[in-house]
Order: C-alpha cells, then structure tokens, then sequence
C-alpha cells in the first residue's frame, strides 16, 4: 500500500506538470509544432530544431510519463491483497481519464486547436487531479472509510468545489476567447470577452468569500487536524490566485502570469478536494 501511495503522489505531481506543459503549449502558440499526432513529423516521432515543436514535444513525453504511471498506479491497486474494490475503481477511473486526455490532446491537434477541444482537454485534467487525490486518500485508509451523514462543513465543502467547477468552467470560456485560445488564425469563441471575463472575476470573488469565512468556520468546530492545515493553504492560495487574475487582466493577460494562474487552478483543486475528503473522514 506505501507503494501504491508513492505511485499515486507521483502522477499527482506529474498531473500538475501535464497542466503546466498543456498550458505553455498554447500561452507560446506551440499547439501546431509538431505537425502530426501521434508523430510529431510525418516521418519523426521526436521534435526537431524549432522552439514549438520541442515545447510541444516536451508535453507529449509527460503525457507519456503520466500514462506510465496511471498503468502502474492501476496495476498496483488490482494486484493489492485484500482486494480493495474502492481502490480499482478509482485507479480504473484514472485509466479512463487518461485515455481520454489523450484523444482530446490528439484531436486538439488535428482540429487546429479548436478552443472547445482544448477547454475540455483542460477540465478533464482537472478532473484526474480530482481522481488521484480521492485515491491517494482511499489508499491511505485500512479499509473504505464511511462517510459522514453531511454536517454543515461537509455541506461547505461540496459547495465550495461546485463554485470552483463552475469558475474553472468559465476560466476556460474565458481563454478559449481571448488572445490565448490557440494559433493566431484559429477561431476563437464567439463570445464578448469583457462579460465573460467579468463572470468569471464575479465567481472568483464569491468563492474567495466563501473560502475565507469557511476558514473562522471551521476554526469554531471540530474538524480533523489535516483539514484544518489543509485549510489553511487553500486560504493563501486563493488569495494569490485572485491577486494573479486581477494583474494579468490589468497588464493585458501576459503569457508568464496566465500559466501561473493555470497551474494555481490545477493545485487549488487538489487541496480543496483533500480538504472535503478530510472532512468527510470518518
């Protein structure tokens, strides 16, 4: 079991990569480097000489070592004795997920790095971010743990990761119609930009509320101790989400501040989603 948690902390890690390397591939207009998929040339597999097709290239070989880890992470959670059947759905889940990451990567290529592809590209790594961190917990446990009838912070927690689906939901509309959504010729969504952005700003804000109240919440009552601590970084990172997503509006959305707020939305679901499970801990 200690092996299958270090494996599932390492796609962990690799996940947040694979967001980071996603994101540079279309902050730096790398989407088109590599020409084909899955060659990067019609007749090579790796990049050649030019800054896109390496970046490009790059995010393929994480994708690689994500999928090696997401088999491992199964294989590992199958062969475990006894038979955890909590712990092969959700490893299998991570397959799944996988599988699909990879085709919607494949189709972004080849459908020109459509926004609505890559939207949903991003939001389904997301959701495995959200899968293994659920996992990582699950095999931290002697057995499938219960979970509580839903007090008033569980009830917190389960709204607090709706209002981030739905803001990172609209984070995506937001990119997919602004300078970021692509190659220079590729069409962005027809939507007005100035709204959505403002949309999204308006989401943020009330999830920063709700995250900042819930914090003297839950320092009233009694909560396990990692959710506290747990808490406490999910505080301070959204307050430096907000700050990255103020400036990068009010500098003209540089490359540099949009991948560092991708990668804060990638690290926010994970410790809200550790946090809600510590919560529901028995």
């Amino acid at each position: 079991m200690r092996t299958l948690r270090r494996a599932v902390a390492a796609t962990l890690v690799a996940l947040v990569a694979l967001v980071g390397t996603g994101g540079w591939v279309r902050l730096s207009d790398s989407g088109l480097g590599c020409t084909t998929w899955p060659r990067c040339f019609a007749d090579d597999f790796v990049a050649r000489g030019t800054y896109h097709s390496l970046v490009e290239f790059i995010n393929r070989c994480v994708i690689i070592a994500v999928g090696g880890l997401v088999v491992a992470t199964f294989a590992l959670a199958v062969w475990h004795r006894p038979r955890r059947t909590d712990l092969v759905w959700c490893a299998a889940g991570l397959a799944v997920g996988y599988v699909a990451e990879a085709v919607l990567g494949g189709l972004s290529v080849l459908r020109g790095l459509a926004p609505v592809v890559v939207a949903v590209h991003m939001a389904v790594a997301l959701v495995l971010v959200a899968i293994t961190v659920i996992l990582y917990h699950r095999a931290a446990a002697r057995a499938p743990y219960p979970v509580t009838p839903g007090g008033p912070q569980v009830r917190l927690g389960r709204l607090m990761l709706a209002v981030l689906g739905i803001a990172i939901i609209v984070g995506t509309v937001v990119t997919g119609s602004g300078p970021h959504a692509g190659q220079p010729g590729t069409p962005r969504l027809p939507l007005p930009r100035p709204a959505v952005t403002e949309l999204h700003a308006v989401i943020g804000i009330f999830l920063l509320g709700l995250i900042v109240s819930g914090y003297f919440f839950l320092r009233a009552g009694h909560v396990p101790d990692g959710a506290r601590r747990g808490y406490r970084w999910i505080v301070t990172l959204m307050l430096a989400q907000t700050g990255v997503g103020y400036l990068q509006y009010f500098t003209g959305l540089p490359a540099d501040l949009v991948e560092l707020h991708m990668l804060g939305a990638a690290v926010l679901v994970a410790l809200l989603v550790h946090t809600y499970l510590a919560l529901t801990t028995a």
